[in-house]
């Protein structure tokens, strides 16, 4: 599916937008406010609403955009108790917690770097930029994107992958400092230092209490001694279980996400071949058909039941009894999802998408589209196109 580069740096909302790149850059506290700064529960939801409304108008998704909702987002988790926080994000934006962190990694990523690049970050495309600051990415790869960014280049996501590759410690390597690790000198040095001081003391008190007895080495102090050894061999072996256990929560983050991208592309493909839409019924091809030709205008039963030649009694009861549906029903299907591929794939605003699938009312369209996916088609498609990075050839 082809698509404008417009498209892929706009985020499709019916508000007005102001522009990224002439805005100032604005002076933000280096440390988000807390839960303490705010006397009362009224003055913590002005403050959301504030953050909320600031996060609404960056919606348009440039690099600057996400690391400005990023820190709003970043601000109300630290305002908000966690169930709290979700429920914000869910009525604010329709955005899941898996949406909003992306956000807020990216903030925290360059909220320590911004003052050196500014507005230079609006040169990161957005697949890069979220590369750049996944958890798992080395600060060393962000620091040499800056300076790239200084020299005036445009950070694409091929130069961001490399810049990752090249400062990513394989596996091959770690798993060799790992058992480097594990036959360190340095580590049994220290064990034995932290189990001889105590035994020292020990002799100390033995000596004084037995007339300078001489200390000597008991059954009872090589077993500490073995114990302690295996204590700290089990905690190298649980610190390297908790890496890769944190490994895996980010593999199956990715994973997640490209299952998502996925999922995307199969709606989309519903949405727009006809065959998906329409059930396969040789009978009804007349009717489909004419649905499909002329869906994007105010048709109405009457207007399919003359094209093919039928009454409109005798029309309906022959859909409904051959699909379970009525003719209604399948224009307004077929409008709605005509309406999901347009917000999905485009910026124009939800009235213009009404009237391009044949609603002269976009009242009627707005009812209509809950009545089907239970919410707005605002929040449907900041759901459903939220961190869709997508590189469309």
């Amino acid at each position: 599916m082809k698509t404008n580069n417009n498209e892929l740096t706009a985020f499709p909302i019916e508000v007005k937008i102001i522009p990224t790149q002439s805005e100032q850059i604005i002076d933000q506290a280096s440390v988000p406010k807390s839960k303490l700064d705010f006397k009362t529960k009224e003055e913590k939801q002005q403050h959301l609403a504030i953050l909320a409304e600031d996060t609404r108008r960056r919606l348009k998704r440039s690099a600057m955009d996400i690391y400005y909702i990023g820190l709003n987002l970043l601000e109300a988790q630290n305002i908000t108790e966690h169930d709290e926080f979700i429920a914000w994000l869910r009525q604010e934006f329709g955005m899941e917690k898996t949406s909003a962190y992306k956000f807020i990694h990216v903030a925290k990523a360059f909220e320590s770097k911004f003052p050196k690049i500014g507005n230079l970050i609006n040169n990161i495309t957005l697949t890069a930029l979220y590369k750049l600051t996944a958890p798992s990415s080395p600060e060393a790869a962000r620091d040499e994107a800056i300076d790239i960014l200084k020299a005036g280049e445009v950070l694409t996501p091929d130069v961001a992958k490399n810049l990752i590759k090249k400062y990513r410690i394989p596996k091959t390597v770690k798993k060799q400092q790992y058992k480097a690790s594990l036959n360190s000198p340095q580590r049994y040095t220290n064990q034995l230092e932290a189990s001889v001081l105590p035994i020292t003391k020990v002799g100390h008190i033995e000596q004084t209490t037995s007339n300078f007895m001489p200390l000597s080495s008991t059954p009872q102090q090589d077993e500490l001694q073995k114990l302690i050894t295996e204590r700290d061999t089990y905690k190298v072996q649980l610190e390297a279980l908790q890496i890769k256990n944190e490994e895996l929560k980010l593999y199956i983050a990715e994973f997640c996400s490209e299952l998502t991208v996925l999922q995307t592309d199969a709606e989309i493909i519903k949405f727009t071949d006809p065959k998906l839409v329409f059930q396969s019924d040789p009978q009804m091809s007349q009717v489909f058909s004419f649905i499909e030709a002329n869906f994007h205008q105010p048709i109405t039963l009457l207007d399919v039941a003359q094209a093919i030649g039928y009454s409109r009694a005798y029309l309906t009861n022959l859909v409904r009894c051959r699909t379970g549906k009525t003719v209604q029903n399948w224009i307004i299907w077929r409008r709605m999802n005509a309406a999901c591929f347009l917000l999905l794939e485009t910026s124009e605003g939800v009235e213009e998408i009404a009237a391009k699938v044949g609603y002269q009312c976009a009242v009627n369209f707005f009812r209509q589209f809950r009545q089907h996916y239970g919410t707005t088609p605002h929040a449907w498609r900041i759901k459903n196109r939220t961190l869709h990075t997508r590189t469309l050839a």
